[in-house]
Parts: structure tokens; C-alpha cells; sequence
């Protein structure tokens, strides 16, 4: 094959391959925009991991969807993103399921671990029974039949479980624990400390 030959085959190959992009940038379809709210501030770690997540999607699609993460607040309080994402105000959320505890308590149960206290489970014990267990059937159940949302729930990171709490005094007693104003974590964990009081 001459050298006048060559250069004339690799001359139409750079057209075709131009019309080609050409072609394909006119059609490609425009990229899946998802804005996230998140119930955490922009300076929390787990906001950089998120934003870190948002980055890998957008390199493993090619460009094709986009994530936005939005810090605390930023279109809803931490505790309205379920209902936002139901009502298509945000297109995701991220926030621990035991948020939604006031409008069911066994929200809990699909949360972080709360130190044995209702689920009797460390963090590793708990990620098998939902990936496992048959746990990721009940938590899609949870939101669909109980919450009633128009929602897909994905369990995105194993959370550790919640401590009691860092106090300026040992506690000796339960009753030491009863004069103490507290804030403590929604859900089965709040539940029980109701209760000792």
C-alpha cells in the first residue's frame, strides 16, 4: 500500500470519525441532574464523603449524572427531607432512617445500632441482617406499606452505634442518669430513656 493510499484512507477516517462525534454530541441526551439534601453541615466529614461519592458517579457515567449535594438545610430542615423527596422538592436525601422515628418508631431498627439498646446488634452484625438477613426487604417495606412514601430507600454506609454520651461526672446509678437534662437520639434509644426517668 502506497504512502498516498495511507493518507487518504487515514484522511476519511478523520472525517468519519468527526462526523461521528459531531453526530453524537447533537444526540447525546443531556446528564441526570440529582440534587441531595443531606442532614448534615457542610464542614461534617460526612458531607466531603458524599460530595467525594457524588464525583465517582459522575466519572463512572461518563459525565451522565450529575449529584449536587446540598448541606443542612439548604432547601429543608434535616427532618423534612423524607416528605421533600416524596413530594419531588429534592430528588434524594440523605439522612439516618431513625430520623423518621416520631412517624414510626421502628424507624430504629433500620438506623445505626444503638448500642444493643432495642436491636441487639454491633455495626457488622447489623449490615449482614439487612444485606442478609432479609432486613432490606422490610426496610423497602418500611417506607412503602408503613410510611407510605413514594421513595426508594438505599442503605448507603454502616453507621456505629449511638454512645450514651460524654458527661463532665461519673455515673454511679440510674438515678444519677434521672437528674441530668439530656438529649438523646430519636427513636427506640429516646424510647428507653424516657422510660428510666
Amino acid at each position: 500500500m502506497t504512502l498516498e493510499r495511507l493518507s487518504h484512507i487515514a484522511g476519511a477516517l478523520l472525517v468519519a470519525a468527526f462526523t461521528c462525534a459531531s453526530a453524537y454530541a447533537q444526540t447525546a441526551p443531556a446528564p441526570v441532574r440529582v440534587r441531595i439534601q443531606t442532614a448534615v453541615p457542610s464542614a461534617s466529614i460526612y458531607f466531603e464523603l458524599l460530595k467525594k461519592m457524588g464525583e465517582r458517579v459522575d466519572r463512572m457515567s461518563a459525565g451522565r449524572v450529575k449529584m449536587e449535594m446540598l448541606p443542612d438545610g439548604a432547601v429543608v430542615p434535616a427532618f423534612e427531607i423524607l416528605d421533600a423527596v416524596d413530594k419531588g422538592i429534592v430528588e434524594g436525601g440523605y439522612a439516618w432512617t431513625h430520623y423518621w422515628s416520631g412517624k414510626h418508631p421502628a424507624a430504629g431498627l433500620f438506623s445505626n445500632p444503638m448500642a444493643g439498646a432495642g436491636v441487639g446488634l454491633d455495626q457488622l452484625s447489623h449490615v449482614a441482617w439487612i444485606f442478609e438477613g432479609g432486613g432490606y426487604d422490610l426496610y423497602r417495606r418500611f417506607y412503602s406499606d408503613i410510611l407510605k412514601v413514594n421513595v426508594e430507600p438505599l442503605f448507603v454506609q454502616p453507621m456505629g452505634p449511638d454512645p450514651l454520651g460524654w458527661f463532665k461526672t461519673p455515673i454511679k446509678s440510674t438515678a444519677d442518669f434521672k437528674k441530668m437534662k439530656y438529649r438523646s437520639p430519636p427513636g427506640i434509644t429516646g424510647e428507653i430513656f424516657k422510660e428510666m426517668a
